[in-house]
């Protein structure tokens, strides 16, 4: 399997199994994250730790930076054998052997949150839209199961 195989197919199988049997990873980041809205933002950062105080403006609405640490996914690199002509006899071959390096995806959720002046959440946002949000705020799986028979039903 090629390395251009693999890394397509570890794009694109997800993305259609979510497609026929469940929730994107960034729409259950999305939903989960919903559920912060109105709570303090202290205990968000007690649950997740600290964010980065970003400003504040005149009506007291406060905005944070926060992410997650970086997860780093290592693949093999891959080895293959392939027949090239010999370099001094016509009509003779040899094996030479092709190594490639594995390749590193670096992982990492952001979020832009604000407050109110009370300091409840009032909105977070996913920045770059990442997946790898679900991992922190993932929904239970009956939550889940139940959002899929309302969409069937609707």
């Amino acid at each position: 399997m090629t390395t251009l195989f693999k890394q397509a197919s570890m794009i694109l199988l997800p993305l259609a199994l979510t497609g026929c049997f469940g929730l994107s990873g960034v729409e259950e980041a999305s939903l989960a994250l919903k559920k912060w809205q109105h709570k303090p933002i202290s205990d968000f950062f007690f649950k997740y730790g600290k964010g980065e105080f970003q400003a504040k403006n005149s009506q007291g609405i406060k905005a944070y930076f926060w992410q997650s640490p970086i997860r780093n996914v290592q693949t093999d690199g891959e080895t293959i054998t392939v027949k090239v002509p010999h370099e001094y006899k016509p009509d003779a071959w040899v094996e030479k052997t092709i190594t490639q390096p594995g390749t590193t995806y670096r992982y990492q959720c952001k979020l832009r949150i604000e407050t109110n002046i009370s300091g409840s959440i009032s909105s977070i946002v996913n920045m770059d839209q990442s997946s790898e949000c679900a991992r922190y705020f993932s929904l239970p799986d009956s939550e889940i199961k139940a959002i899929l028979e309302a969409r069937k039903n609707s």
